[in-house]
């Protein structure tokens, strides 16, 4: 008798994949890579997962080359399935074929495959995690009549996925029972292989399928083992039903309790833990369970994940994390995260996706971020902040900040400074200040075009502008002096100004202290209907003026910053 070959799961699945992964980007790009090249990538990852135990030894790398039977010479290589339970590790590729039956040597011919090739040696080699329980198929080639069942048992279960059985009489459709759950291996008669050609007339289709068919997981293990055993054998007998079964695979995905795990209330939840994050924006709360850790981050307008389990939740909140590793259940730690969909996806997202986080306090600020998944096991995650202005308001550019400004007035109204200071806070703004002749001159405009409306047929209006007399100048000998010189005299409710170039006093001003003290203390910017040199000049006004014989005050310029 032939002595079995001893056999040892890895505990580092998901760190294998990673590498395979660089592996294969290397190939695909030309690099030729050596051994400390795998090792030094396999360290990296390994941090990056928390596997402080591995050392990139060079059992490892043998391992890992020979299970992918990997040739650095040549940067050949080929897929294995990681499966949750783990990979044997010292089964050579040739005895594994042997044992399982399944001597597809058509797919391996070739150092380098094609696409479709690499697609189907990949789903033939994710049999090998039932190399301890084959799945013994029917003596002789069925008839095309005998596979109508396999179809009509499809259909079935696709229209009842909650009450239609996983496996019908295996005297009617050729398909046996569940095998049995002992170790010992079980010999599988010889059949035919299928080649390429064989897969189908639209075999691009059914390899599409049988890749979707792969990635599509159900947390309950018996529901999944079952679709594994169908789907090995609809692809020994009739490839072109894989279609069913990815439709059969999407429906009980959608009826399985245990897929609520994967995805609750819009978030994605996988084994993991985030990477790469600020601390002073990541914050432990106390929770009772998993479930009350994440339910609090969709609580949190800003929170982006929620990381931990039932013992332990952190909340990490926009623009503090980076990275996020996915890991296997030994770890114990879960991620969740928010996904853009209404509904619970059947296989979670592995493209970018984009969201917004929404805060009514701030109804013009746009804060968008992205997670991207790699193929090295990682969310990235990227943000973005967009401020802009209220409709009908201006935007300019300021040294100290964007600025938004508007100007409010009407022809038949006049309003006193105290009035417009309340309406400016009302706009979540206040009484602006004139940075730039730019900034002087398109508020003048729109001024003067409600001045024309008036039809008193005033030589000019007023609107008010941000500037209240200091009460440190407000004597004679105190505004002779530098400090209250022009428009240094006034304090300025715009705090986002530096260069006053916007205010150009009218000749004389401003003028508003007399020998028995101050009597006009405020600003009001002038627009003159008759277009002459006062057009668009400053001017200090008594703050409770809103009308007279000569001028009337119409209205006032409010300001703000972006995104308010």
């Amino acid at each position: 008798m032939k002595q079995k070959s001893h056999v040892r799961r890895t505990h580092y699945g998901e760190l294998n994949k990673l590498v395979w992964n660089y592996f294969k980007q290397c190939q695909s790009n030309g690099i030729v890579v050596n051994g400390k090249h795998l090792r030094d990538q396999a360290l990296k990852f390994a941090r990056q997962l928390g596997l402080d135990a591995f050392r990139g030894s060079e059992g490892w790398l043998d391992a890992f080359k020979r299970r992918h039977q990997i040739e650095l010479k040549t940067m050949t290589g080929y897929p294995v399935c990681y499966d949750e339970d783990g990979v044997f590790e010292n089964i050579e590729m040739d005895q594994h074929l042997q044992n399982t039956q399944h001597q597809n040597v058509q797919f391996f011919n070739n150092s380098v495959a094609s696409a479709p090739e690499e697609f189907a040696s990949s789903f033939f080699n994710s049999l090998n995690g039932f190399q301890q329980q084959p799945i013994l198929p029917p003596q002789q080639p069925e008839s095309a009549a005998s596979l109508i069942p396999l179809r009509t048992m499809i259909n079935s279960m696709i229209s009842n996925p909650t009450t239609a059985p996983l496996f019908m009489d295996s005297a009617v459709t050729g398909i046996h029972n569940l095998p049995s759950t002992s170790n010992e291996p079980q010999e599988a008669p010889n059949r035919p292989s299928l080649t390429l050609d064989e897969i189908g007339s639209r075999n691009q289709e059914t390899i599409q399928a049988v890749l979707k068919s792969c990635q599509i997981k159900i947390e309950d293990k018996d529901v999944n083992f079952a679709l594994n055993t169908l789907r090995t054998y609809i692809l020994t007998t009739v490839p072109d039903a894989m279609g069913l079964l990815v439709q059969l695979q999407e429906m009980l995905a959608t009826v399985t309790p245990g897929i609520k795990e994967k995805c609750e209330q819009v978030l994605s939840v996988f084994w993991g833990k985030p990477t790469n994050f600020s601390a002073s924006g990541s914050y432990r709360i106390q929770a009772n369970s998993w479930v009350d850790c994440y339910g609090d981050c969709l609580k949190s307008a800003y929170c982006v994940l929620a990381a931990g389990n039932d013992n332990e939740c952190v909340l990490h909140d926009y623009q503090t994390v980076f990275e996020v590793a996915q890991l296997d259940e030994t770890s114990g730690l879960k991620v969740a995260m928010r996904i853009n969909e209404t509904t619970c996806p059947v296989v979670i997202s592995e493209k970018t996706s984009y969201f917004t986080v929404s805060d009514p306090t701030y109804p013009y600020t746009t804060f968008d971020y992205s997670y991207t998944y790699s193929m090295v096991g990682l969310w990235t995650f990227s943000y973005n902040v967009t401020r802009s202005c209220p409709p009908d308001w201006t935007m300019y550019s300021r040294p100290l900040s964007d600025y938004c400004l508007k100007l409010f007035g009407n022809p038949t109204t006049t309003y006193k400074q105290s009035q417009a200071t309340d309406y400016c806070d009302d706009q979540n703004a206040t009484l602006a200040g004139l940075e730039t002749i730019k900034e002087r001159d398109d508020m003048t405009a729109l001024g003067r075009a409600i001045n024309l409306q008036d039809a008193r047929g005033l030589v000019f209006s007023g609107f008010w502008v941000s500037g209240v007399r200091k009460s440190s100048c407000s004597t004679l000998a105190q505004v002779a002096t530098a400090a209250c010189n022009s428009t240094k005299a006034f304090e300025l409710s715009d705090k986002y100004i530096t260069n006053l170039s916007g205010y150009i006093w009218a000749p004389s001003n401003p003028d508003g202290v007399s020998a028995t003290g101050p009597y006009q203390d405020c600003i009001m910017l002038r627009t003159q209907t008759n277009g002459t040199t006062l057009l668009g000049m400053i001017d200090d006004v008594q703050c409770t003026y809103s009308t007279g014989s000569q001028f009337d005050i119409h209205g006032y310029v409010c300001g703000k910053v972006p995104g308010i």
